[in-house]
């Protein structure tokens, strides 16, 4: 009776199955175009959305700065998204930091990749959502330096991990400026010399 009824269940999902109206779901590349920025952008503009450059990337390294400077910002902005936003190795372990969105981001937690104090992690544009800086902080203990000069916010210390800066990332090595809205940018060696982190290792 028991073998019956499971039986007579089993048929019944089959039925339901075999009844509703199929699923249509959207169209996707079968291939994606090889990886060479120069030979495929334009098909890449015109094909790939900022989510799908996020999930199957553009390019595997960063061109040399000669080669960069000749480029839009419209191209630029595709490097950089595709470069920072996929990973490099094989992660087993994902946790997330902070809110999902554009607030937080994944850390690779396997046990050779994860931040390992003293650990050090920079953060760049804020947008007044802390949540990653403040879970990465508290979950590993790294020392994290968040920045962003479009916050009215004074530089301060959030907490014992978390210091905020109220200036930017941006320029050429060794540049400093402050634009019409009163955003003070500093390029990235700067912003190590001031925080005296020239020998130091960024984990994040």
């Amino acid at each position: 009776m028991i073998q019956s009824a499971q039986g007579d269940v089993y048929k019944a999902e089959q039925d339901a199955t075999r009844s509703r109206s199929p699923v249509t779901l959207p169209k996707v590349k079968d291939t994606l175009p090889v990886a060479n920025f120069d030979d495929n952008w334009k098909k890449w503009k015109e094909d790939i959305s900022l989510t799908n450059l996020r999930n199957y990337g553009l390019v595997e390294r960063i061109p040399d700065e000669a080669t960069l400077k000749t480029y839009s910002g419209e191209r630029l902005s595709a490097i950089y998204h595709s470069y920072l936003d996929n990973t490099d190795i094989i992660c087993h372990r994902k946790l997330r930091m902070g809110n999902v969105g554009d607030g937080g981001w994944e850390i690779c937690d396997d046990y050779e990749w994860r931040p390992v104090q003293p650990c050090i992690i920079y953060s760049f544009g804020i947008g007044n959502d802390f949540s990653f800086d403040d879970q990465s902080g508290f979950i590993y203990g790294c020392d994290v330096y968040s920045f962003d000069p479009s916050m009215k916010a004074k530089t301060y210390k959030r907490s014992d991990r978390v210091m905020f800066y109220s200036v930017g990332i941006g320029g050429e090595s060794g540049d400093t400026k402050t634009y019409n809205g009163g955003w003070v940018l500093h390029s990235f060696s700067n912003i190590r010399q001031m925080l005296n982190h020239t020998k130091v290792s960024c984990n994040f």
